[in-house]
């Protein structure tokens, strides 16, 4: 039996690989987060240790926190943050989220005038089998035509209508 030599790796343990510059940094989503935590909850940091220390010695905070901050829309309000112990935590626990309508909500607004007018059900397109990149506006009218058939076909939100739609060469999207 031979023995592969083990091969040195290509970073060594603490070895730091980036700093962003203060511009990267100011314009980050982490720092406009620390600015709203200072305007909305009273909340000032030193660093990002304090902010991590925070995260983790008060994580009902820190995610209820971020629930707000990114404008989380769900069907039902959560009743608790955090309910239990890790590693069988629940989170959110009382929320009920359709993942598709939060992705669109900015395109829903955009088009709530256009889109909340329809007279009825929006007619699927016929099937083209042509390869083409969606914007925002086709994808959120395909995903209204989607749920105008699966509410005239009395589907709940629990039935399973992914495998049928993914047949279809048009519903992937990447």
């Amino acid at each position: 039996m031979s023995v592969l030599p083990v091969a040195r790796p290509f970073v060594e343990e603490g070895q730091l690989l980036w700093t962003p510059s203060a511009a990267f940094s100011e314009s980050s989503q982490l720092r406009a987060f620390e600015r709203w935590l200072s305007a909305r909850r009273d909340l000032r940091f030193a660093d990002f240790d304090a902010l991590w220390r925070w995260s983790v010695t008060q994580p009902e905070a820190f995610w209820g926190a971020l629930w707000d901050y990114f404008e989380i829309e769900s069907a039902a309000p959560y009743t608790s943050v955090l309910s239990g112990e890790m590693p069988r935590a629940r989170w959110f626990t009382g929320c009920r989220l359709n993942y598709a309508e939060h992705v669109l909500r900015h395109e829903r607004r955009a088009l709530q005038g256009e889109v909340g007018k329809a007279a009825g059900p929006v007619a699927a397109p016929p099937i083209d089998m042509t390869p083409r990149a969606l914007g925002l506006e086709d994808l959120f009218r395909r995903a209204h035509v989607d749920g105008d058939a699966r509410r005239a076909h009395r589907r709940r939100r629990r039935d399973l209508t992914a495998a049928r739609r993914l047949r279809r060469f048009q519903s992937g999207v990447i």
